[in-house]
């Protein structure tokens, strides 16, 4: 088997002329293909990323906001307990002026019938003690 440098150089320039085509052909539409799906999983990951910052936003205010409501309800209880001891204590007070004015008057009412009764019992004495005189 000899050297021989026209097949040689032919094999280098068929080498480089497959080496083109495949470049060209092959090589050039696969890495277009993985540029895109790379691209897609990128944009898939920055939205997922963003969800992500939007729910757990979502999340703080949901929680915030849960606080809130927790806190006013409790002040609003508390107000509406003082409300409530207040008008309990005014009302409290103001039975208390209706019994202490009902039991004068009761009072005022037993002293009139004590009185007639004396009076009745004394024209009924002094009636008695005619009849024995």
């Amino acid at each position: 088997m000899a050297f021989d440098w026209t097949t040689f150089s032919l094999e280098i320039i068929n080498f480089l002329v497959l080496v083109w085509i495949l470049k060209r052909f092959l090589y050039q539409p696969v890495l277009k293909t993985i540029a895109e799906r790379r691209s897609g999983i990128e944009r898939t990951l920055q939205n997922a990323q963003e969800k992500e910052t939007s729910a757990f936003t979502l999340k703080t205010q949901y929680e915030s906001r849960l606080a809130d409501w927790e806190q006013e309800k409790l002040a609003t209880r508390a107000h509406l307990s003082a409300e409530i001891a207040a008008e309990r204590q005014r009302q409290m007070e103001s039975l208390n002026k209706e019994l202490a004015l009902e039991r004068e008057r009761n009072a005022a009412q037993n002293a009139h019938k004590l009185e007639m009764l004396k009076r009745e019992l004394t024209t009924h004495c002094n009636i008695q003690a005619r009849q024995f005189a």
